[in-house]
């Protein structure tokens, strides 16, 4: 998000903003899921300001990082408060270790396979 931001501090910010918004819904449904889709696109009124050009294309840039986290999150945050019983802090801490350590390539390896490995020894 950083190549799409241009600006690591909104980089970091649009996206831990996100993840933790869309994380707690799909933690609150994960008792019961209903999903509402619909709502009305409105365009922006035309300005021959650069100044509003620019707002709305970071603002589009913006909105765009968060449409392509939110499924993600969404539907990870769903185990979480499963998963809340066998798991604590220390987990963060490990995946920065093993990020410093293995790269960040073997971290979501990694996670994914938890991941699988959770769901397919899920009771449900």
């Amino acid at each position: 998000f950083l190549l799409l931001l241009f600006n690591l501090l909104y980089a970091v910010a649009v996206v831990l903003c996100a993840f933790l918004i869309f994380a707690g819904l799909g933690s609150l449904s994960c008792r019961r899921l209903e999903l509402v889709i619909g709502g009305v696109v409105r365009k922006p009124p035309r300005r021959r300001y650069s100044v509003t050009f620019v707002i709305g294309m970071v603002s589009l840039m913006a909105i765009v990082s968060i449409g392509l986290i939110a499924p993600l999150a969404f539907f990870m945050g769903m185990p979480f408060p499963l998963g809340l019983d066998d798991a604590s802090v220390v987990s963060t801490i490990l995946a920065t270790c093993l990020a410093i350590a293995f790269g960040f390539n073997v971290v979501i390896l990694l996670a994914i396979g938890i991941y699988l490995v959770g769901g397919w020894t899920s009771p449900r």
